[in-house]
């Protein structure tokens, strides 16, 4: 065993970092150096003081009860280890423990025959009860058949007894149980095995039946069993079912399967079998060694949850513990109102030895004595060490007028989920009160799967609350599971592991597996609803990255649109965007509104673990929002404007800001993108550049939404009346242009000239907004002084030359056509015959008027003039 241990270490040094290393690779921001491992011995004194304070507490006891058995590991498995498969019926599979070239049939519904006799005579009374089964080898194990109280089929059988064929001189009542029978299926009789089913082991113990345990540690029959009651924590067996079962020779140490079939030949051969059929089924699989659960009465450690489950149940119910989604309470309820004890240890050697030990008196025959009997429940000693232990055997076996032996300590180690269910205070030094303890704990949040919500989430909760008294936190936040392109669960039998670190930096394949990136793989994360299960493969990522390129490309278009900007001496960017907010231009407005509303938005989001929403409100914001409109309109003035100028003062302004805010918006998701713009950002209150700007994580930013004096761009709301009308406006004319682009009507969109038609007896609100909009006079020399908003003026916004606005009355086409239906607006597209500006591409009536450049518009020439004599 040391020397396995020793492996076990050395393997954990060599491919433990693993999950770490991905981790980094992501970027998770966390305190490295707190790392822990649950068998460090911080953690594995915690495990040992919870151990004994539960035994202490009367809540961790050595019982024999139904658990799940691997008869490959020859160990109990926990509920998590356990796999279902759905059997259609007469399925065939090979079975670890049996012969390697043979199948074993499962799915099949075997019907036979108890013979009825008399209780007081032992002889049969001609009448014969048919029971069913899909597991005919567990009537080995028979001790009962059970009926409704209220069939009328078998009234005459109550009180009455069966014969086993195999062991007639075991003793089968017939037992009336309405919990078990359904009278309405099958028969309306089941067999009761009450040592291998769970159903059976409740109605055994309701009834004190006799527990027959008919297969040994490693799946085959038993030679010789011992009959045994169970009820409570390990009564005493009833001197009425203390006759050894000997099993036959044709029987004993047969594997399970190979017993099932010579049971059934042999009850053939008896004449009690009745009839064979497919039945579809649920078979239990040990999820490490494939092999086919057995339930198995053993003798294990169990931790009664009952009050620990009621602590946990309140604590949901009254607020204090919020589980996100919320549909995932149901389950949580449905878990711990129907609580079982916790089977805690293990036969395995890997994990935290069980903290007891067994005392033997001096000059005691070891041999002799049975140590998994009641008779000897009281010499299992826990303690913290050995010595402590000592001390305890010492007084209990001077009860017996014993001195002590020996101890044995149990060689059994405790399922893993119980010291993972110390985790949250255990890292934090507990039971000591250390400063991480008292700083620390309890902690508000929790992110896992939903897979394990009772087996560790709420394992954490009842320790918690038993050994801390407090919540271990009070939000648990529960993701679906990731499943490969096809759906399935990743496993390494089926060679469908993605591993992130290959995601991130690429595969051996590059064309096949591309180098995405960090960010690309935590946008991924973040953009689906893990509400429930999820696919990933490699047109998921190209879909993502797609996403991720978009957004990437709005902010290096943003940067580079930025590179001259400056902030004023005394100001930084929120004060100097207020005090010159009432001069900005409606579409710069309806920016920064849009903005602030965006900010609002993803900081409910946030707030609300609703992940996907905020990238894909980041992501509309930035293809939609900026790159769609806003920069696409912007380009007039960034690369014709003055340098100077303050129409493009104002839209680097503007631009900046939305840089400032969403490189924060963005960083809990895109971490490295957003470090990298935060550092391209050129721009510092009093400084063009900064070469300490810091990191974006260490800027003061607040999530509290409800003080506006946090809030990053708190900003009012343009007329959105004004700017839905532009933008649908927008769009129609896009669609337009597109067309007369496709009839060779115009080139650019710059080429155009627009007649729009507006129905105004019915879209008065639209007229009102375009036309406030619409003014075509001749271009002027750039001035900002000028009463002229050439930002507002449709033909920016639209990048069209001319725009005429026309009235037309909907009653009037409706008279000349009365079958026709009107368009909210119609657009004529013609080509705009006026000379074109070679610098800026629009064209005006004013190109050509001016000798000394006659190829650029009125503007555009002040520009030119500004630069010769700025350069001379």
């Amino acid at each position: 065993r040391e020397q396995f241990i020793n492996q076990v270490w050395k393997w954990k040094e060599q491919y433990g970092s693993r999950i770490c290393q991905q981790l980094r690779r992501l970027a998770s921001s966390v305190d490295w150096n707190r790392e822990r491992f649950t068998m460090d011995p911080v953690c594995a004194h915690a495990v040992t003081e919870a151990f004994v304070q539960l035994h202490d507490a009367g809540l961790m006891y050595r019982d024999s009860r139904l658990i799940n058995w691997s008869c490959s590991l020859k160990s109990a498995i926990s509920d998590l280890e356990v796999d279902y498969i759905e059997l259609e019926g007469a399925d065939k599979r090979t079975v670890p423990g049996h012969p390697k070239d043979k199948q074993y049939e499962f799915g099949m519904f075997t019907e036979f025959a108890y013979k009825v006799i008399d209780p007081k005579t032992r002889k049969p009374t001609g009448d014969e009860v048919i029971v069913a089964t899909t597991r005919l080898e567990t009537m080995l194990g028979d001790v009962a058949v059970a009926v409704h109280p209220n069939d009328p089929r078998y009234k005459k059988l109550h009180g009455m007894q069966l014969l086993h064929p195999f062991f007639p001189h075991r003793q089968m009542d017939i037992i009336l149980d309405d919990i078990l029978v359904d009278m309405n299926l099958g028969t309306g009789c089941v067999k009761i095995t009450p040592a291998h089913d769970p159903n059976d082991y409740e109605c055994g113990k309701r009834h004190s039946l006799p527990f027959i345990t008919i297969f040994s540690r490693d799946g085959t029959v038993v030679q010789n069993a011992t009959p045994f009651i169970v009820g409570g924590k390990g009564d005493e067996a009833s001197s009425r079912f203390a006759q050894i079962q000997h099993f036959p020779d044709w029987i004993a140490g047969q594997p399970r399967y190979e017993a099932r079939i010579i049971v059934e030949n042999r009850l053939k051969q008896a004449d009690l079998f009745r009839d064979k059929y497919p039945k579809p089924m649920r078979l239990a699989l040990c999820s490490r060694s494939g092999d086919i659960i057995e339930p198995l009465v053993q003798p294990q450690w169990f931790v009664d949850c009952n009050d620990m489950a009621r602590r946990a149940c309140d604590a949901v119910r009254s607020g204090e513990l919020s589980i996100l989604p919320k549909i995932h309470e149901k389950t949580w309820f449905h878990w711990l109102e129907n609580v079982r004890p916790w089977c805690v240890s293990r036969q395995l050697w890997w994990g935290h030895q069980v903290p007891a030990w067994f005392a033997y008196a001096k000059d005691e025959d070891m041999t002799k004595i049975d140590k998994d009997s009641p008779a000897f429940k009281h010499r299992w000693i826990v303690a913290r060490n050995e010595h402590e232990a000592n001390i305890k055997a010492i007084e209990i076996l001077k009860a017996e007028a014993k001195t002590l032996g020996i101890l044995r300590r149990d060689e059994d180690v405790l399922d893993t989920w119980f010291s993972s269910g110390l985790f949250p205070f255990s890292v934090f030094g507990w039971p000591e009160k250390t400063p991480d303890f008292e700083a620390f704990y309890p902690t508000t949040l929790l992110e896992t799967g939903l897979d394990i919500l009772f087996f560790w989430v709420a394992r954490m909760v009842m320790l918690g609350l038993q050994l801390t008294n407090h919540l271990p936190f009070t939000t648990v936040y529960l993701h679906a599971m990731v499943r490969d392109k096809e759906g399935r669960k990743m496993s390494k039998s089926l060679g469908n592991v993605i591993d992130p670190k290959e995601v991130i930096n690429g595969g051996k394949d590059a064309k096949k597996n591309p180098p995405y990136g960090a960010d690309v793989l935590r946008l991924w994360v973040a953009s689906v609803d893990f509400t429930s299960d999820v696919k990933i493969g490699p047109n998921t990522l190209k879909q993502i990255f797609e996403q991720y390129r978009k957004i990437r490309n709005t902010f290096r278009y943003m940067i580079g649109n930025v590179y001259d900007f400056t902030l004023s001496e005394d100001q930084n960017l929120q004060q100097e965007i207020s005090a010159k907010y009432e001069q900005f231009s409606s579409l710069d407005k309806w920016m920064l509104g849009s903005l602030s509303k965006l900010e609002e938005e993803v900081f409910d989001a946030y707030k609300n673990f609703q992940f996907s929403r905020v990238t894909n409100l980041i992501s509309r914001f930035c293809v939609t929002d900026l790159s769609a409109f806003y920069l696409d309109v912007a380009k007039d003035r960034l690369y014709i404007s003055p340098t100077n100028a303050k129409r493009r003062r104002d839209c680097q302004l503007v631009l900046a800001i939305c840089l400032d805010t969403i490189s924060k918006l963005v960083a809990p998701i895109l971490p490295h993108i957003a470090e990298e713009l935060w550092h391209a950002l050129p721009y510092k209150p009093g400084q063009s550049f900064s070469l300490e700007r810091g990191s974006v994580f260490d800027t003061n930013f607040d999530w509290d939404i409800a003080n506006p004096s946090l809030r990053m761009a708190h900003y009012p709301k343009a007329d959105e009346a004004l700017w839905s009308n532009i933008q649908y406006f927008r769009d129609e004319v896009n669609k337009a242009l597109e067309i007369a682009r496709r009839n060779n009507i115009i080139g650019a969109s710059v080429d155009a000239a627009l007649d729009v038609f507006i129905y105004d007896d019915e879209h008065e609100d639209l007229w009102h907004s375009l036309k406030k909009l619409c003014d075509n006079r001749p271009f002027e020399p750039h001035c900002d002084d000028s009463d002229w908003n050439d930002i507002d003026d449709l033909r920016f916004l639209l990048l069209v030359s001319k725009v005429n606005l026309i009235r037309k009355s909907r009653s009037a086409l409706l008279q000349s056509a009365p079958n026709s239906t009107p368009p909210k607006l119609s657009i004529r597209v013609s080509a705009d015959t006026r000379p074109k500006c070679a610098r800026c591409w629009y064209h005006d009536s004013s190109v050509g008027a001016h000798s000394d450049h006659p190829d650029l518009c009125s503007r555009c020439i002040a520009v030119v003039n500004d630069l010769q004599t700025s350069s001379s």
